[in-house]
């Protein structure tokens, strides 16, 4: 009798066991793909506000439901920043997480993507004269080893940004009236793909050339791990243009 009671015991805790791991495999997923949605959203929201004609009450208009940041100083009608962040659970909880390393590699073993999307824009005599838009996808070591690159991990980064006109280090790198692609030097915990552009570039360029593959968000078997998995257009741009 007692090696039958035993028995069902055993059953009874695995069988906990396994619908507590499906209970937490279908929250994190149902969480990533809800960030998922809010990160397009906030691409469509930015896209709306447009260069170079929008004004302040346009922007806090269209970003007033993000809950936005402004920057120190008082904004005014002619001058003005805003910002607005949003992630996936893990990044809105770092310091937890940070504090609980191996709960994060849990997080990341039962689907989650840790990720954040960040947005900015800026206002110079009285319109819209910059915005920019940047997601950040936390590359667990053994993804990253797996392509052969860094065994510590690394974030990989997305991003664009329209500017009233390109620096003069970029304009000599640009193979492109109007706008630059390209990724910074000597980062050793990022690999990065980024887009600049200027009024100067077509409106058919910086659609094609901002698209991002939002799948990255939520990709668990098959995770993105470089540049031209987050921003495919502008990475196949690139190599067009030779540049490695």
């Amino acid at each position: 009798m007692r090696p039958l009671v035993t028995k069902i015991l055993l059953f009874q805790l695995l069988a906990g066991m396994a619908v507590l791991v499906c209970f937490l495999i279908l929250s994190i997923r149902a969480q990533q793909y809800a960030f998922r949605h809010r990160a397009e959203r906030l691409q469509v929201a930015i896209q709306r506000i447009e260069y170079g004609k929008a004004n302040l009450g346009q922007l806090k208009s269209v970003l007033r439901s993000w809950n936005p940041t402004y920057d120190v100083t008082p904004c005014t009608e002619n001058e003005c920043s805003a910002q607005v962040m949003t992630g996936d659970f893990a990044y809105m909880h770092a310091a937890f997480f940070s504090n609980h390393g191996w709960l994060f590699r849990v997080y990341g073993v039962l689907g989650g993507r840790p990720a954040i999307v960040r947005a900015s824009v800026g206002i110079k005599d009285g319109v819209v004269r910059e915005n920019s838009y940047g997601i950040y996808i936390e590359v667990f070591p053994k993804e990253s080893e797996s392509v052969g690159n860094t065994p510590f991990g690394y974030s990989l980064i997305g991003g664009t940004t329209m500017l009233e006109a390109l620096p003069p280090e970029r304009i000599a790198n640009s193979h492109h009236p109007g706008y630059w692609i390209g990724w910074p030097d000597g980062c050793e915990i990022c690999i990065a793909i980024e887009l600049h552009a200027t009024p100067e570039a077509s409106k058919e360029d910086i659609q094609r050339l901002s698209k991002f593959d939002f799948s990255c968000l939520t990709r668990w078997l098959n995770p993105c791990r470089d540049k031209g998995d987050i921003m495919p257009a502008a990475w196949s741009q690139s190599q067009r243009d030779g540049l490695t």
